[in-house]
């Protein structure tokens, strides 16, 4: 089985971020901001881990689905990463409600990228 190194390798920078920032939302976090917007950075750590995985899985079938929708995919999952995860954490760090109304984008893109890959992988021959 071949894998997409690049594919990989984006996933894995994803997931290391994800292990850091969720430390500082465990433990640095809790002396800034209010238990509330806690949980609301760990929502992104959550989403961030979960689409970090996607990406690992992504490049695991980088033989079983069409190149454009691998690449499409792997654009999503990380636009959706930065747009989802990122103003969720500029959000709970900030207060500032722009962040918060920017989120569902990113959850847009989480879920083209899973549309994307599913159809490319039923549509491999």
């Amino acid at each position: 089985m071949e894998i997409n190194k690049k594919i990989a390798a984006s996933g894995t920078i994803f997931l290391g971020l994800a292990v850091i920032l969720g430390a500082f939302g465990a433990h640095k976090l809790k002396e800034m901001v209010s238990p509330n917007m806690i949980e609301i950075f760990q929502k992104g750590v959550t989403y961030q881990f979960y689409h970090g995985f996607g990406l690992l899985i992504l490049s695991l079938f980088s033989n079983h689905i069409d190149r454009i929708f691998q690449k499409w995919t792997q654009y999503l999952f990380i636009i959706g990463i930065l747009i989802f995860s990122g103003c969720l954490y500029a959000y709970s760090l900030t207060n500032t409600t722009i962040f918060a109304i920017i989120v569902p984008i990113g959850g847009l893109c989480f879920i083209g990228g899973w549309v994307l890959f599913t159809i490319g992988l039923l549509r491999k021959k």
